[in-house]
Protein backbone atom coordinates (compact mmCIF):
# COMPACT_ATOMS: atom_id res chain seq x y z
CA UNK A 1 0.00 0.00 0.00
CA UNK A 2 1.39 3.41 -1.01
CA UNK A 3 1.83 5.87 1.82
CA UNK A 4 -0.42 8.92 1.52
CA UNK A 5 1.53 12.19 1.35
CA UNK A 6 0.58 14.65 4.08
CA UNK A 7 1.55 18.34 3.95
CA UNK A 8 1.99 19.39 7.58
CA UNK A 9 2.20 23.07 6.58
CA UNK A 10 -1.25 23.04 4.93
CA UNK A 11 -4.69 23.61 6.43
CA UNK A 12 -7.38 20.95 6.20
CA UNK A 13 -11.05 20.43 6.73
CA UNK A 14 -11.88 17.20 8.57
CA UNK A 15 -14.85 15.00 7.69
CA UNK A 16 -17.42 15.38 10.45
CA UNK A 17 -16.18 18.88 11.36
CA UNK A 18 -17.73 20.79 8.49
CA UNK A 19 -16.92 24.49 8.30
CA UNK A 20 -13.79 24.47 10.48
CA UNK A 21 -10.13 24.60 9.39
CA UNK A 22 -7.50 22.45 11.10
CA UNK A 23 -3.71 22.56 11.21
CA UNK A 24 -1.65 19.40 11.67
CA UNK A 25 0.85 19.04 14.50
CA UNK A 26 2.40 15.73 13.51
CA UNK A 27 1.86 12.01 13.40
CA UNK A 28 0.15 10.28 16.29
CA UNK A 29 2.81 8.91 18.59
CA UNK A 30 2.91 5.66 20.53
CA UNK A 31 4.99 4.70 23.56
CA UNK A 32 7.69 2.19 22.72
CA UNK A 33 9.11 0.72 25.92
CA UNK A 34 12.67 -0.50 26.23
CA UNK A 35 12.84 -4.25 26.66
CA UNK A 36 15.31 -5.99 28.92
CA UNK A 37 16.46 -9.58 28.53
CA UNK A 38 15.99 -11.42 31.81
CA UNK A 39 17.40 -14.81 32.83
CA UNK A 40 16.67 -17.03 35.82
CA UNK A 41 19.01 -19.48 37.60
CA UNK A 42 18.02 -22.28 35.22
CA UNK A 43 19.05 -20.28 32.16
CA UNK A 44 15.48 -19.58 31.05
CA UNK A 45 15.38 -16.21 29.19
CA UNK A 46 12.51 -13.81 28.55
CA UNK A 47 12.01 -10.18 27.65
CA UNK A 48 10.49 -7.80 30.13
CA UNK A 49 9.34 -4.19 29.73
CA UNK A 50 11.26 -1.52 31.62
CA UNK A 51 9.94 1.90 32.70
CA UNK A 52 12.26 3.49 30.15
CA UNK A 53 11.25 4.02 26.54
CA UNK A 54 10.44 6.72 24.04
CA UNK A 55 7.57 8.24 22.10
CA UNK A 56 7.81 7.35 18.41
CA UNK A 57 5.66 8.13 15.40
CA UNK A 58 2.93 5.55 14.94
CA UNK A 59 4.39 3.02 12.49
CA UNK A 60 1.02 2.62 10.72
CA UNK A 61 1.06 6.31 9.69
CA UNK A 62 -2.73 6.48 9.47
CA UNK A 63 -3.46 9.00 12.24
CA UNK A 64 -2.30 12.60 12.68
CA UNK A 65 -2.72 15.08 15.50
CA UNK A 66 -4.80 18.08 14.39
CA UNK A 67 -5.90 21.29 16.10
CA UNK A 68 -8.60 23.70 15.01
CA UNK A 69 -7.28 27.05 13.77
CA UNK A 70 -7.61 29.43 16.72
CA UNK A 71 -7.66 26.62 19.31
CA UNK A 72 -5.16 24.34 21.01
CA UNK A 73 -7.14 21.17 21.75
CA UNK A 74 -5.60 18.14 20.03
CA UNK A 75 -7.64 15.64 18.02
CA UNK A 76 -6.55 12.30 16.57
CA UNK A 77 -7.66 12.29 12.93
CA UNK A 78 -7.50 9.51 10.33
CA UNK A 79 -5.60 10.76 7.27
CA UNK A 80 -8.43 9.57 5.01
CA UNK A 81 -10.69 12.17 6.68
CA UNK A 82 -8.48 15.13 5.66
CA UNK A 83 -9.66 17.51 2.94
CA UNK A 84 -6.99 20.06 1.86
CA UNK A 85 -7.96 23.75 2.04
CA UNK A 86 -6.57 26.66 0.07
CA UNK A 87 -5.23 29.49 2.26
CA UNK A 88 -8.08 31.75 1.15
CA UNK A 89 -10.80 29.18 1.93
CA UNK A 90 -10.80 29.89 5.69
CA UNK A 91 -10.22 32.66 8.24
CA UNK A 92 -6.73 32.56 9.74
CA UNK A 93 -8.07 34.09 12.99
CA UNK A 94 -11.21 32.11 13.83
CA UNK A 95 -10.72 29.06 11.58
CA UNK A 96 -14.18 29.24 10.04
CA UNK A 97 -14.34 28.13 6.42
CA UNK A 98 -15.64 31.02 4.30
CA UNK A 99 -15.14 33.73 6.96
CA UNK A 100 -13.38 36.93 5.82
CA UNK A 101 -12.73 38.44 9.25
CA UNK A 102 -8.92 38.12 8.92
CA UNK A 103 -8.89 40.75 6.15
CA UNK A 104 -7.24 38.61 3.49
CA UNK A 105 -8.25 39.54 -0.05
CA UNK A 106 -10.37 36.73 -1.47
CA UNK A 107 -11.38 38.56 -4.64
CA UNK A 108 -8.69 36.83 -6.70
CA UNK A 109 -7.65 40.10 -8.34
Amino acid sequence: MAEKKIDFSAAYQVKGWRGVAFRLRGWKQVWEPCMCLMEDEDGYEWEEETPEGEWVNDPDRQTVIAVMVGDDRRYEVDIDDLIPLDDLDYCAECGQVGCCHDGRDRSGE
